[in-house]
């Protein structure tokens, strides 16, 4: 879904936010697609993917509980830790504007990301205000994440076999959320493989502009 997003657009000078990275396996898709794209319209390769590189950020949160879907373990797995070490920030949440620019994003992708945000906080709230902080007016969110036929929040450890994240949001709900910052939420659900009380999950694919002041 990530590289559909950009069909059509010129991306000689886009600026993608990652937000909410994880390995940056999404992270590495992007730039790989950007430098393509730019290679097809006649820029060197090493150039292309400098450019790419120069115009993707991607941010993931400080964490000790998940060593495994973090960008350190990333550098690892894809053994590129010199070339892209500058393109990844690991830190709090509360520091995202601080670190990306206010204005400054043509994009945000959100990977799944929003069910794993735990209910016990304003994390959501602080992660829809944080998208819509760093998009260029006329910019846009677009991602994917898991959704269920009723929003249900898990408040401590799941349970033994039931794969539910900490939020798991309706279509309805999910629209709501994103509609405080956004305009023209669309969202698509698709069929998903895991279940919850006997139901299966869905995958939500949603995207929505940036709303003017």
């Amino acid at each position: 879904m990530i590289e559909k997003g950009f069909e059509g657009a010129n991306l000689s000078e886009k600026r993608i936010f990652d937000y909410g990275c994880g390995i940056g396996d999404d992270t590495r898709i992007v730039i790989d697609y950007i430098t393509k794209y730019l290679v097809e319209s006649g820029l060197p390769e090493e150039d292309a993917r400098e450019v790419a590189k120069q115009n993707v950020r991607a941010f993931d949160v400080v964490r000790d509980d998940d060593m495994l879907n973090t960008p350190e373990y990333g550098y690892d797995l894809f053994l590129d830790r010199e070339e892209m070490k500058d393109v990844f920030i690991v830190d709090e949440p509360k520091n995202v504007v601080k670190l990306i620019g206010r204005g400054t994003q043509d994009a945000v992708w959100s990977g799944s990301v929003i069910h794993a945000i735990g209910p016990d906080d304003d994390g959501l709230a602080e992660y829809v205000d944080n998208a819509y902080a760093v998009l260029k007016n006329g910019g846009g969110i677009f991602g994917t994440t898991l959704g269920y036929e009723k929003t249900v929040l898990r408040h401590g450890p799941r349970e033994e076999g039931d794969f539910l994240p900490p939020t798991v949001l309706s279509s309805e709900d999910l629209k709501e959320y994103l509609g405080t910052r956004f305009d023209n939420v669309e969202i698509f659900e698709a069929p998903c493989k895991y279940e919850h009380e006997g139901k299966p999950l869905k995958r939500l694919f949603f995207s929505g502009v940036k709303k003017l002041k």
